[in-house]
């Protein structure tokens, strides 16, 4: 899991930052 390989890619990152979110978000509910 080296979500960090895109360093040029920011937004690919924030991205995936915010699946993240969104799937603890939901497994929270």
């Amino acid at each position: 899991m080296k979500f960090y390989t895109t360093a040029n890619k920011p937004k690919t990152d924030n991205n995936i930052l915010v699946i993240l979110l969104r799937s603890e978000g939901l497994e929270q509910q």
